[in-house]
């Protein structure tokens, strides 16, 4: 199926005329989780097929919103005030014969904008070729309207709004990291045991703003018998007081984090978090985080690599003053 971009077809009556408001911004309803997608064109009928075309489309689980410019001028206002923009698809010639070229140049320069991936489309093929805009650009795709089908509109769709969700991961990813890393030093001047796991548990509340129950539950060997016991190194409740006995923890937890330590491996349960790590001298950790809502992958990842290298730290495995002197033991079994 091949559509036409230019409004002749409607004007003839080939297509038919539909009840459209005329600058009608979203398809989806639920803006949060949908990709955000900017049209940018003077032309009324290419939005109104652009909506048509795209309104049941999905990718990667999520819907798309249309956000709708129909000049230079409208599309800098929407630019500059959305931030989570996906892909915009943009005319060259609007206002000005350059009109799409001067918008690239505003995300691109203006706003520093490098995430929005941007698809160059024209009616009118100018001057320029198109190895000549892509060089002289930073766009993702340059397309004459004639040349997009329903097949290539969603093939550029769909690889632009990936490569936008693996740009956007890797940002977070590395934000995350530098956030871990600037603090290292601090955690390096720690005296004891319970002082290094609180600034730990502080600084991943600070860094992901959790506002849960988050806590470094160690796991021992018995000096009565042979049976490991679990001691809490660090914990810090929602309501930012700072430590529980063992005891006190939610049989539920208290159930999974046994099980972390026996299979020696990170574990998920609806919207909490268990981190497995071991020191140097092979004594089991969990970090435990409760969190509103389950945790984006990139967090995991940062996490599970800040506690990883952050293991070496932990080596008061002697320390049973401060706060394992009220810890409670908690067999594993």
């Amino acid at each position: 199926m091949r559509f036409s971009w230019p409004g002749d077809a409607w004007n003839r009556g080939i297509m038919p005329r539909l009840n459209f408001s005329l600058k009608e911004d979203n398809i989806s309803v639920n803006k949060e989780k949908s990709w955000k997608v900017l049209i940018v064109d003077d032309e009324i009928s290419v939005h109104q097929m652009t909506k048509i075309i795209m309104e049941n489309w999905k990718f990667l689980g999520r819907s798309v919103t249309l956000l709708n410019a129909y000049s230079e001028k409208e599309a800098r206002e929407v630019l500059s005030r959305e931030e989570d923009l996906a892909l915009v698809f943009m005319d060259v010639i609007m206002e000005r014969d350059d009109s799409g070229f001067r918008l690239v140049e505003y995300i691109r320069k203006k706003l520093e904008n490098k995430f929005t991936r941007i698809v160059l489309r024209t009616g009118q093929p100018g001057a320029l070729s198109i190895r000549e805009i892509v060089h002289k650009y930073d766009i993702n795709d340059y397309r004459e309207k004639t040349q997009l089908s329903v097949d290539v509109l969603y093939t550029i769709t769909s690889s632009c709004i990936r490569a936008y969700n693996d740009l956007k991961k890797m940002e977070s990813l590395n934000h995350y990291t530098q956030g871990f890393f600037d603090v290292y030093p601090d955690l390096i001047r720690s005296d004891s045991l319970g002082e290094l796991a609180v600034r730990v548990l502080n600084v991943i509340r600070n860094q992901f703003k959790l506002t849960g129950e988050t806590g470094l539950i160690q796991s021992r060997e018995s000096t009565e018998d042979d049976e490991p016991v679990l001691y809490v190194s660090g914990w810090i409740k929602g309501d930012g007081s700072r430590y529980i006995d063992f005891s006190e923890i939610p049989e539920e937890v208290a159930a999974d984090i046994r099980k972390c330590l026996i299979y020696q491996e990170d574990r998920k349960s609806d919207a909490r978090e268990y981190f497995y790590f071991r020191t140097a001298s092979m004594v089991k950790n969990v970090l435990y985080i409760e969190s509103s809502e389950e945790l984006e992958e990139e967090m995991c990842r940062s996490l599970s690599g800040f506690i990883k290298n952050i293991a070496p730290l932990f080596l008061f495995e002697n320390d049973t003053q401060g706060e394992y002197k009220s810890s409670s033991p908690f067999s594993l079994e």
